[in-house]
C-alpha cells in the first residue's frame, strides 16, 4: 500500500510527502521453507521553480526486515536544472541509493540440470550514490523539424555492490555438486562516463 499527499504552494512550490508499506509472506522449497519481509518507507519532497531555474530536493527512509534481518538507511535527491535561453537547458543532480538483498539473493539453493545456485544469508545492502552535470541544445530545423543535441557527464559510486559469481561454493565430495552460482557483495565500485545523445522529430 502507498499514501502520496501533494499541495501545490504559491510562488510555484510543490511539496510531495507519502509512505509505503508492503509485506510477503512465502513457503517455498527454492527458498529453504517460510520466510517474512516488511519494508516501511516515508518520503517527502520540495520542487521550486523560480525565473530560469527550477529545483528540488527530496530524502526518503527506508527500513526493510526479512525474517531477523534488519536493514535500514535515509537516502536524499537533489537537482537543479537552468533555462540559459530559450533553447538551452543546463543541469545538475545527485541522487543517493540503497538496495537491500532480494529474498532470492538471501536464499535460494536449488539446481537446474549441472548448474548450482547457492544462498548467502550474510550478504549485505549496497548503497551508494550517483551525481550527472549536462546541457541540452533544441535546435530548429525548418517549420516542421526540430533536433535535441544532449551532452552529460556522470559518476556512479557503490558500496557493498552485488554480484551473481560463479565459483566453488559447496563443501561436498563431489566437486560438480560444490561449483554454481551466488549472489556476493564484490566491495566499493565507481563508474565514471560521459554520453551523447542525439534527436530529431517532425513530421513528414
Amino acid at each position: 500500500s502507498e499514501y502520496q499527499f501533494q499541495h501545490f504552494f504559491e510562488k510555484k512550490l510543490t511539496l510531495t510527502v507519502g509512505g509505503v508499506a508492503a509485506f510477503a509472506f512465502t513457503d517455498s522449497e527454492v527458498f529453504q521453507g517460510k520466510h517474512e519481509t516488511k519494508n516501511l518507507a516515508a518520503y517527502g519532497q520540495l520542487d521550486k521553480k523560480w525565473n530560469r531555474f527550477t529545483a528540488s530536493f527530496g530524502i526518503r527512509y527506508e527500513d526493510y526486515k526479512v525474517d531477523e534481518l534488519v536493514f535500514s538507511r535515509p537516502v536524499i535527491r537533489t537537482g537543479v536544472t537552468y533555462q540559459a535561453t530559450r533553447a538551452t537547458f543546463i543541469r545538475a543532480s545527485y541522487g543517493g541509493g540503497y538496495r537491500y538483498p532480494s529474498m532470492a539473493e538471501l536464499f535460494t539453493n536449488t539446481n537446474v540440470g549441472s548448474v548450482n545456485v547457492f544462498p548467502n544469508e550474510s550478504l549485505e545492502a549496497e548503497s551508494g550514490w550517483s551525481g550527472e552535470i549536462g546541457i541540452k541544445q533544441i535546435l530548429k530545423i525548418g517549420d516542421d523539424w526540430k533536433g535535441i543535441i544532449d551532452i552529460a557527464g556522470y559518476i556512479n559510486s557503490y558500496d557493498n555492490m552485488t554480484e551473481f559469481t560463479f565459483a566453488a561454493w559447496g563443501s561436498t565430495p563431489n566437486f560438480f555438486q560444490n561449483i554454481g552460482f551466488k549472489s556476493i557483495n564484490v566491495g566499493p565500485t565507481q563508474i565514471l562516463g560521459t554520453e551523447a545523445t542525439v534527436t530529431t522529430q517532425g513530421k513528414i
